[in-house]
């Protein structure tokens, strides 16, 4: 098989990301699917900081060497000096998004994209507390519901892009 067959039958298997199936049971695409994945907050992060590709394409080629087949990647900031670099120029940091994404589907990488890695920045960035994100009426929401909406729209169509989540780890803050 040479690699536009590979590269094609990637995407068939893969463009419908992961669903739970009538079953009950995990699937990627239209096959049963169970794996193990690996965490990554650093291969866009330190891409956007550093402008260098060399740490997002390491660790897929690592990942596809060792046949781990997705990667949990952050696609936000952590801070809210992020959010202002997006808003004042979106499309240089959706271009660089796209470049991890196109090495995802150069080397058959699954990516699963957190959008909202720490919960306070959105908000630190409006101006609001952070517990505005419980609000649906705050500027905190109604920022996060774009740029969501603006990444999704983005890579929905992308193979690589397995799943999307919003945040990470949420529930450490909470006070049970």
């Amino acid at each position: 098989m040479n690699t536009e067959e590979k590269n094609t039958c990637y995407a068939e298997k893969t463009a419908l990301g992961l669903s739970k199936g009538a079953d009950g049971k995990l699937y990627l695409g239209k096959k049963r699917f169970s794996g193990y994945g690996v965490n990554s907050f650093s291969a866009v992060t330190h891409y956007i900081d550093a402008n260098s590709s060399a740490t997002y394409e390491q660790q897929f080629v690592l990942l596809k060497k060792y046949d781990i087949p997705f990667v949990r990647v952050n696609f936000g900031g952590y801070w809210p000096e992020y959010y202002q670099r997006f808003d004042k120029d979106p499309n240089a940091m959706l271009e660089k998004m796209h470049h991890v994404v196109d090495c995802a589907e150069k080397y058959q990488i699954g990516l699963v994209c957190s959008l909202l890695w720490y919960d306070g920045a959105i908000s630190f960035h409006v101006g609001e507390k952070r517990s505005a994100m419980g609000d649906p009426d705050s500027k905190t929401t109604e920022y996060t519901k774009n740029y969501v909406a603006t990444i999704v729209n983005e890579f929905k169509d992308s193979p690589a892009v397995w799943a999307w989540e919003l945040g990470n780890e949420y529930n450490l803050d909470a006070d049970l």
